[in-house]
């Protein structure tokens, strides 16, 4: 269920930045040299993420000729672009035979849509609506179970699991809001053991000062070569 690492095993490069701007949910670009590479807003709730994660993905997939295409919070449901990398994204995200094969697929109490919604980690409106494309609910259900939704301290980010102390999660959210994933740093520090990057170019690639990559490096159970 940790659609970011999904994405970057078929080879897109995601990264998670808070933006300045609230209106931008997420990007794709199609970069020269880095490839394929797909940008979300980290302001946004974590299933919201996933969500555009998904979708943004869908355009890498299915809109391979564009550059570049930014996914605003509100968009042009005209847009036949965006529809099928809405559609592209529900269906990966919730399987419509694997909705149709759920016990009583057609009956919908607030209770259980909560449930499937918090493991699925999508919102109680995405999942109305894939039930309704589905053919299970009808728009009175729709209308109904997007009126609730899943408590926030129900919601897991599968780069911040609850098995991080406080301390750690607060250092590692502090990462993800510049946009460096646990993948991203990881990837990092491989090519400084390797020597493929010295310490100083370690630092950079991980936006720090080179007198605080030590404390980089424990946060992630790495270690420095002796005088670095």
């Amino acid at each position: 269920m940790d659609v970011f690492r999904d994405l970057r095993t078929i080879g897109l490069h995601v990264f998670r930045r808070q933006l300045s701007s609230s209106a931008i949910s997420g990007l794709y670009v199609r970069h020269p040299f880095a490839g394929r590479c797909v940008l979300i807003n980290f302001s946004e709730d974590i299933y919201r993420q996933r969500f555009t994660a998904a979708h943004e993905a869908g355009h890498a997939i299915l809109d391979d000729g564009k550059d570049v295409n930014i996914s605003f919070a509100t968009w042009d449901k005209s847009g036949l672009s965006e529809v099928r990398a809405n559609t592209f994204a529900s269906q990966y995200l919730m399987p419509p035979d694997f909705l149709r094969g759920i016990a009583d697929a057609h009956q919908w109490s607030n209770d259980k849509a909560i449930e499937l919604a918090s493991k699925l980690k999508v919102s109680t409106t995405t999942l109305s609506y894939a039930l309704r494309e589905a053919g299970l609910i009808d728009e009175t259900t729709v209308q109904r179970l997007k009126a609730i939704s899943v408590p926030a301290d129900a919601k897991v980010d599968a780069e911040l699991p609850a098995s991080l102390s406080a301390a750690s999660r607060s250092r590692k959210l502090n990462m993800l809001n510049r946009g460096l994933s646990t993948f991203y740093v990881d990837l990092c520090f491989r090519a400084y053991r390797q020597g493929a990057v010295s310490a100083g170019r370690l630092a950079e690639m991980l936006l720090v000062s080179p007198q605080d990559i030590n404390s980089v490096a424990s946060m992630y159970g790495e270690c420095m070569a002796h005088g670095d």
